[in-house]
């Protein structure tokens, strides 16, 4: 039988008052094992107690909190040099077409610490996937090319190729 590598666990759902759970426990101990990222869909609050939770495991925010201020965002990433923030149905990167200044300053102070997703959850979203990449490309243009490059893919290859303790 062939064997496979995971590099993570997730994307799963979670809210605060569920980190201490057993079972969330448990998911803890399994990542801290095996050196795997977690891939959470959770608010501001909920990444918090994970992060204190977990302080040395990587965590990957999914969505970046959809609409969370940006404020948030940049002080957790300033706190916490283990969270990465994946960017699929992020509220807010934009204006317009425009990448609004707060998030252009972000990218440019943490280019190595975001990600580009698509979160295909769905059969109608695979449909849409052209759309969402022709609206990542129109802000991932708006920055330098390395770091569009970081963000598009290059952030994602790096974590992916961490090898997770055995």
């Amino acid at each position: 039988m062939e064997s496979f590598d995971y590099r993570g666990l997730g994307e799963f759902h979670l809210f605060d008052s569920q980190v201490n759970t057993p079972v969330m426990q448990g998911i803890l101990a399994l990542a801290r094992e095996k050196n795997l990222i977690l891939l959470a869909h959770s608010d501001h609050e909920t990444i918090d107690a994970l992060l204190t939770a977990a302080p040395n495991l990587t965590l990957i925010w999914a969505h970046g909190g959809f609409d969370v201020d940006v404020d948030i965002v940049a002080r957790k990433l300033k706190q916490n040099r283990n969270l990465y923030v994946e960017l699929s149905f992020r509220e807010g990167l934009t204006e317009q077409g425009v990448l609004t200044p707060d998030w252009r300053e972000l990218f440019m102070t943490y280019p190595s610490r975001f990600l580009v997703g698509t979160d295909t959850y769905t059969g109608q979203q695979w449909l849409a996937l052209p759309e969402l990449a022709d609206r990542y490309q129109g802000w991932l243009k708006q920055i330098p090319p390395n770091i569009a490059e970081a963000i598009a893919y290059k952030n994602g290859e790096r974590l992916a190729a961490q090898k997770p303790d055995k």
